[in-house]
């Protein structure tokens, strides 16, 4: 009876009926509750119901009855890892492994989410394991895709190239390292090479709508009729499309009409993307105040030259800052300052507010704001150490400097000049409407920019860094550079002199050539920055100011 009873559940739960192995363990609680493989298979039944909490207390109420099965562990640490819960999936992950240092699932969760949490060289690590030691069911292709991805992440080029061939070597099909390949290429700016490898994926997927809207990132259309244009416009007519589909048919539409000057259709298609969009996100106007007030509240009431009297801080490397509105000149001031021989740029990296959050374990804005009063000196303390823990896992140690260009950092000014004083910090300042239009037309992968989609979050916020910069001016002055825009595109031998002499650095030829800088770019700028500066896109509100005109009246200037 009782394997007639688990057969069937497996039977079930292998043709996705989680509700009726979860109704019939329900049923069955008491007779079958001491045996762990019950757990197991109610775990996995709550897993598939997104019942997240009751399945990883099933999963450890089975491995409490069968301390040598790793299959519970190895279920919490996949449940983490699709939740983004990092360090909860590398600690269970790593207890398969005490058990069982061969389970190749829990390898392959493990290195997953060691890359995602920002350690790429451990990533790596357990990718080579998986290569060369093992002998894995996991697909070599998928592992040398993943181990590509890491030495991307960490800006290696060359590295993730030739892991991105590999896997293709062990999977000609393998279409994911195909259009990784292709992206590096963009990303390089070798952007002949990368239009033809997207072309070619096209005529194997000619619906990868997200294919479509990275060819249109840099490809510049000349004709109304032109070939792609006349492609996309068939399938954004079918019927029933899925709503990714028509996101990112949206934006590559979006951007092939604005290049031929038909601003309306530009318009039309991006709204049509951004509706789309906006629904996976939830922008909260209150948190947003309420967050730049419990900041202003915590900095004005802390005195840095008390703070840094009692200098705890270990200068092992120069880190600059750059921060500011996405689409502000972010990508290029750091692919100018990263041309410097000197210097190593790292793109957009989340270290500073990972180091924070880990800092200050927190609930609610009113414990941590206490907690910073309570613990001001440990805290910034353990942030710079935290900070520079994440950089060494990912930086070139022959770079003594290297850049951190994460915008959003604007916010964390306070949290930067306590914890690391002798850090340079360059705010990027653009024209509010060119910065407004520049966002709301595009796509970032971040569904965490919840402003980004709907033109009244986005004035709001605009209008909340406005804020955020004056406060952090008015409170520490010259420590923070302001860098215009325009002015850098009107003189910019000038204005990059003056950077670099900010930035304590030498003068050198390269940062004014920064175009053939071949670092990679992975940000929505990729395509500008590999061309010299341009004036044509300060301005470029006016062609959708018809548009906009209410919402650009509401913008502040900082």
């Amino acid at each position: 009876m009782e394997k007639y009873f688990f057969d069937y559940l497996i039977d079930q739960l292998n043709k996705g009926n989680f509700n009726e192995v979860a109704l019939k363990t329900k049923k069955n609680f008491n007779k079958y509750k001491h045996l762990p493989i019950f757990w197991n298979l109610r775990g996995i039944a709550m897993q598939n119901l997104n019942y997240t909490v009751e399945s990883v207390e099933c999963f450890v109420n089975s491995h409490k009855l069968d301390k040598k099965n790793v299959a519970p562990l190895f279920n919490i640490s996949k449940i983490y890892l699709e939740k983004k819960m990092f360090s909860e999936s590398i600690e269970f992950a790593k207890k398969c492994l005490t058990i069982n240092e061969k389970y190749t699932p829990a390898i392959i969760v493990l290195a997953n989410a060691l890359s995602s949490s920002g350690d790429y060289k451990q990533s790596i690590f357990y990718c080579d394991l998986l290569l060369n030691n093992f002998e894995s069911k996991i697909p070599r292709s998928y592992v040398y895709n993943l181990k590509g991805a890491n030495f991307e992440l960490m800006g290696n080029s060359d590295n993730s190239l030739a892991c991105y061939k590999k896997a293709l070597v062990e999977d000609k099909s393998f279409l994911p390292a195909e259009e990784n390949i292709a992206n590096v290429y963009s990303s390089k700016g070798e952007i002949e090479v990368a239009i033809q490898m997207y072309k070619k994926i096209l005529q194997k997927d000619p619906e990868n709508c997200e294919i479509h809207r990275r060819l249109s990132i840099i490809k510049k259309y000349q004709k109304v009729d032109d070939e792609h244009i006349l492609l996309m416009e068939k399938i954004f007519s079918k019927k029933n499309l899925d709503e990714n589909k028509l996101e990112n048919l949206g934006y590559a539409l979006s951007k092939s009409k604005e290049d031929v000057k038909d601003y309306k259709k530009a318009f039309e298609y991006f709204s049509i993307s951004n509706s789309i969009r906006d629904k996976k996100t939830n922008y909260n106007y209150e948190f947003q105040e309420k967050e730049h007030n419990c900041l202003k509240e915590i900095f004005l009431n802390i005195d840095y030259k008390t703070i840094h009297k009692n200098s705890f801080h270990e200068k092992k490397n120069q880190v600059i800052f750059i921060l500011g509105m996405p689409r502000s000149g972010t990508t290029l001031i750091e692919q100018i300052i990263s041309s410097h021989p000197a210097v190593q740029g790292l793109e957009e990296i989340d270290f500073l507010s990972k180091s924070l959050n880990q800092s200050i374990k927190h609930t609610s804005l009113e414990e941590f704001s206490n907690k910073i009063r309570e613990n001001s000196d440990v805290i910034f303390k353990k942030i710079e150490k935290l900070y520079f823990d994440q950089i060494s896992n990912s930086k070139d140690p022959k770079f003594l400097i290297h850049t951190d260009k994460m915008p959003v950092n604007y916010k964390l000014i306070g949290f930067i000049k306590m914890s690391m004083p002798y850090a340079k910090v360059i705010h990027c300042v653009r024209q509010p409407k060119d910065v407004f239009v520049s966002i709301i037309k595009n796509y970032f992968s971040q569904l965490n920019m919840s402003y980004a989609y709907s033109p009244r979050k986005l004035v709001h916020y605009q209008n909340l860094y406005v804020k955020y910069m004056r406060m952090w001016k008015n409170y520490y002055g010259d420590w923070i550079y302001d860098v215009n825009y325009e002015d850098l595109v009107e003189r910019p031998d000038c204005e990059i002199k003056k950077l670099l002499n900010f930035c304590d650095l030498d003068f050198h030829k390269d940062c004014i050539d920064f175009q053939k800088n071949k670092k990679s770019v992975s940000t929505a700028s990729s395509f500008q920055v590999r061309q010299p500066i341009y004036k044509s896109s300060s301005s470029a509100w006016k062609n959708y100011e018809i548009f906009f005109k209410d919402y650009f009246d509401q913008l502040e200037i900082y």
